[in-house]
């Protein structure tokens, strides 16, 4: 009898034990892209700043974060000395968090494909999604697995607008670009008129998230025709929301939402353009990236054009 229970007890440990590194694995599984390319990510904002300062000879890179909610990455404030930092949010109760740092420039608007528009903004029960486009999107619940409180409308109000293009049309060229504004990234890539960052890094999603907001397909496009490739992406797979914790069913994942970085194309005119009496900046910009050897690469292609 004694034995037995023992045994009993041994399968039971052992069944625990599997179903446990079963939910190791599904989660491994579903993350490992993004695992991924968070490792590759940990080459950006590696170089020295003397090296960046050295490059840029006495010049500074216009960077523009556009829905710097909560101030800019950690990661550039170390370099803060070589930028010329713009920040904007549309939440006008985050105004106080972008501007810590007086010497940014802070454009208290929107920012979209139109200037002095005026546009609703929905503020969300976790501020960090709120958005001028309602957060009602076609796989909202898809990716929230039915959990879509985060993404409830406590709030709505007007906000202005204006566009990229306007607010560069009389000051130094753009030169880095970062998007995170919750499905309205195309509208805004729509708003550069004839502005060319010599990078880009923008929010991104796969599958609609919220009301008429574009994928990544669109957005690549989009970017493509004028210049563009990507040269880095991540993001994160979502499982189905029907799967319980203990199923042995397969486990399928899609990519749902991350984020995307840009450049210019060196092999077509408009890249070039884009790359064209900016060579220094592009390559202290390459540098923060980790992109060392391709930006040489590129330059001897161009020089061989």
């Amino acid at each position: 009898m004694l034995k037995e229970t023992k045994n009993i007890l041994m399968i039971s440990i052992i069944s625990i034990i599997k179903r446990i590194l079963f939910l190791i694995h599904t989660h491994l599984k579903s993350d490992i892209i993004h695992i991924a390319s968070s490792v590759l990510k940990k080459q950006f904002y590696q170089v020295n700043v003397n090296k960046i300062k050295s490059t840029l000879q006495s010049e500074k890179i216009v960077f523009f974060d556009v829905g710097a909610r909560d101030g800019i990455n950690e990661n550039l404030v170390k370099y803060v000395d070589v930028l010329d930092v713009y920040v904007s949010d549309a939440d006008p109760s985050e105004s106080d968090n972008i501007s810590n740092n007086k010497s940014f420039h802070v454009i208290n608007k929107g920012i979209g494909q139109k200037s002095e528009d005026e546009v609703d903004l929905y503020l969300c029960k976790k501020p960090a999604v709120s958005s001028v486009l309602r957060p009602n999107g076609r796989f909202l619940k898809y990716f929230t697995h039915g959990h879509l409180s985060r993404f409830e409308v406590i709030n709505k109000e007007k906000v202005s607008t204006t566009n990229i293009s306007s607010i560069f049309k009389y000051r130094d060229c753009l030169d880095l670009l970062k998007i995170d504004v919750q499905g309205y990234e195309l509208e805004v890539i729509k708003g550069l008129g004839e502005v060319r960052p010599l990078i880009i890094e923008s929010e991104v999603s796969y599958v609609p998230l919220y009301q008429d907001s574009a994928t990544f397909f669109e957005l690549g496009k989009e970017l493509y025709d004028m210049g563009y490739i990507m040269f880095h992406s991540s993001f994160r797979c979502i499982q189905s929301p029907i799967l319980l914790p203990f199923t042995k069913k397969h486990v399928n994942q899609i990519p749902v939402h991350g984020d995307a970085w840009f450049i210019p194309d060196w092999t077509r005119k408009k890249g070039i353009d884009i790359i064209k009496h900016r060579e220094k900046k592009w390559k202290a910009i390459m540098l923060l990236y980790g992109m060392e050897s391709i930006f040489d690469y590129a330059i001897s292609e161009i020089k061989n054009t």
